[in-house]
């Protein structure tokens, strides 16, 4: 993971920082740029999460490098604190909200879609590049639906010439029915258009089922 250098040009002092510990903060910095916040307190990882966010707070340019840096504080502060105490710390020691402590934390979590962004990417940009990221490699790794198993077209020939046959059977019992000449004008509309479809059907498949035979011998 490369190293994210952060410039110490601003002089912000956030509002719970206990007064005093400005060269302390700035000392402690160099532990983050070095990735070691597993070996600093609960106490020092408030400070320098709460430095780096009055950084991110008030940054036109470097604002996701600051973000970055806190979340690393509050990651390390989070795996220290014991079950249910998180949430607890958090609001008695950061100076953010939840939210933020939250997307400080994903960027964190995130650093190799960080540090590709370009400079001057703002935290919103920021959270909707690792998004839009994440989702895109979860369709990568999602498992390809198969092709349902077609049913064998001798298998659907032998069917569909059954149901024909019963489909025949069943318009021979129509035509013989006492009452059909009496009544073919109201029959006719019923079954008119669906005979002349399957008489073209069936003759096209006729034809070709002939050629075929031609061809073959």
């Amino acid at each position: 993971m490369p190293r994210m250098r952060v410039s110490h040009s601003h002089t912000t002092t956030p509002t719970r920082m206990p007064q005093g510990t400005e060269k302390q903060v700035t000392e402690l910095s160099v532990f983050i740029e070095a990735e070691l916040v597993d070996g600093l307190s609960l106490p020092q990882l408030s400070e320098v999460a709460n430095r780096y966010h009055a950084e991110a707070e008030t940054s036109a340019h470097s604002a996701v490098e600051y973000a970055w840096h806190a979340g690393q504080a509050l990651i390390a502060a989070k795996g220290q604190c014991a079950h249910g105490e998180w949430l607890p710390w958090l609001e008695a020691n950061f100076n953010g909200s939840r939210q933020t402590a939250d997307n400080y934390q994903k960027l964190a979590s995130n650093c190799q879609h960080v540090s590709n962004l370009k400079p001057g990417t703002s935290i919103r940009g920021a959270l909707a590049a690792i998004q839009k990221e994440n989702r895109a490699s979860k369709d990568e790794l999602a498992p390809s639906t198969p092709a349902p198993k077609r049913k064998a077209i001798t298998d659907q020939a032998r069917s569909a010439g059954w149901n024909l046959r019963k489909a025949v059977e069943r318009i021979e019992r129509i035509a013989a029915d006492d009452r059909f000449n009496a009544q073919k004008e109201k029959v006719a509309p019923e079954i008119r258009d669906h005979l002349v479809n399957a008489v073209e059907v069936c003759q096209h498949l006729i034809d070709r089922i002939n050629n075929t035979t031609k061809k073959e011998d």
